[in-house]
């Protein structure tokens, strides 16, 4: 159908050149998507296509007659929606996958520290050109708004989140590593609790939040305290107990990797602190540390970088039961055991969904 060359290049009438960029754009999105699901890269490559984003227009400035293009509108319209996915989409095409993706498409090549600047300001140019016009009262705008918001901090998810063979002085961890996650699952949150938007909820129950709660499961093991974060554990087991209550997640693989996670992460909480392993040293140090300061985050990507050697191509360490990791000393095994978790989440990040 030609659908990648855009309609006015090929003398197509105004309405149809409109069509056929809206189907186009659905098409990027469910490549992306599919993409992001399963691990891989998109299939559409940027030479291969020219297909203009559709005109901000609402379906009364369109008629099958016209004979002249539609003038775009500023601010809300009945595209405004599906327009901020195809940005967003687009957008995210040049920011969450690999490098050699953003190569084989002529992308500009960022750190993640500069990917981490550029979410930022594109989030405040779609704030303004977009949902400045929303009233949030309004639910389809709340649904906007918000869904909008959470994709775009998956994006800084993404770009921070730890992986092998990056150094952490190669990265970025923008602020408080931890609130991004928890930034994630308030979100997700909010858009399941919102009553007047179930009608469009639909859209959005495929986007488990596996990133954010594994990332965050992560930290809470690495992370030793006095006293657990009551706020932190409400918002993980919101989250855990919502998508454990749906058979067809549990089945997948990646879903067994956050159950260990989260086993893990409650062993920490509850075994008693004078004979748990230090997250982050080999030390007799089992003081908490500061989960905003560069050493915590360095030390987590050491540990990253630690668990890609250990657990290689053949798969991740298995991690620890509860009963082992309570009697665990703590010295001499610290780092073992640390390794070992991060297996269990590069398996769940990298991993196939089922």
């Amino acid at each position: 159908m030609n659908l990648h060359y855009d309609g006015e290049s090929q003398r197509i009438e105004p309405f149809e050149v409109e069509m056929r960029r809206r189907l186009w754009w659905h098409i990027c999105i469910l490549d992306v998507r599919a993409a992001e699901s399963d691990g891989s890269t998109p299939y559409i490559m940027e030479s291969q296509f020219d297909t203009k984003l559709p005109t901000n227009v609402s379906d009364a400035n369109l008629n099958p007659d016209m004979g002249r293009a539609p003038q775009p509108q500023v601010g809300k319209t009945e595209m405004l929606f599906s327009l901020i996915r195809f940005e967003v989409s687009y957008f995210g095409r040049q920011i969450i996958f690999p490098d050699r993706f953003c190569r084989d498409n002529e992308y500009h090549l960022r750190s993640p520290l500069e990917k981490c600047t550029l979410i930022d300001k594109f989030r405040a140019c779609i704030e303004e050109r977009y949902l400045a016009h929303c009233d949030s009262r309004i639910p389809f705008y709340f649904i906007t708004i918000a869904s909008t918001r959470l994709i775009l901090v998956r994006f800084k998810l993404t770009v921070a989140k730890p992986r092998p063979g990056l150094a952490q002085k190669d990265t970025a961890l923008p602020g408080n590593f931890r609130g991004i996650c928890i930034d994630v699952l308030q979100h997700a949150r909010a858009l399941r609790r919102y009553e007047h938007g179930k009608q469009w909820l639909w859209l959005f129950q495929t986007y488990v939040e596996w990133e954010a709660l594994a990332c965050l499961l992560l930290d809470l093991c690495l992370t030793l305290s006095d006293a657990p974060d009551r706020f932190v554990w409400d918002v993980v087991e919101d989250i855990y107990n919502h998508w454990k209550q749906h058979e067809e997640v549990n089945r997948w693989r990646r879903w067994r990797n956050i159950e260990e996670l989260y086993t893990q992460a409650l062993t920490m909480r509850d075994s008693p602190k004078s004979i748990m392993p230090s997250p982050v040293s080999n030390d007799q140090d089992t003081a908490a540390p500061d989960i905003e300061s560069s050493q915590h985050l360095s030390r987590m990507w050491e540990l990253a970088n630690a668990a890609a050697v250990t657990t290689g191509v053949d798969g991740p360490s298995v991690p620890v039961t509860g009963n082992e990791a309570a009697e665990m000393p703590t010295s001499g095994t610290a780092c073992e055991w640390s390794v070992g978790l991060f297996g269990q989440y590069f398996e769940m990040m990298d991993g196939p969904l089922t």
